[in-house]
């Protein structure tokens, strides 16, 4: 935690309204943080890039219109990859 708190930056958006795209989108973005962190950060990401069965429970959570957040951390940094509901009244995009 920073003396300002707990800060948040988004680097990157994607809307669908497909559980398996949203997913799609997880994965890309988690090889390219996998690719960007020291080894042993990237150990847990390129581990999950790999595990089907938290892949299948991430779409039913989409699915069931929950989000679904994925954490990689290094030095004190957290990356939140999420993925959830987006409010349908603000966009008319798929």
């Amino acid at each position: 935690m920073s003396a300002l708190g707990d800060l948040a930056f988004a680097l990157g958006s994607y809307r669908t309204r497909s559980p398996s795209s949203a997913l799609g989108w997880l994965l890309l973005r988690g090889r390219d943080v996998a690719d960007q962190l020291a080894p042993a950060a990237a150990r847990p990401v390129r581990h999950w890039l790999r595990d089907r069965h938290e892949h299948e429970r991430a779409l039913a959570a989409l699915a069931d219109g929950g989000t679904y957040t994925f954490t990689a951390h290094e030095d004190g940094v957290r990356y939140l990859l999420t993925a959830g509901p987006h409010d349908r009244a603000s966009t008319s995009r798929p």
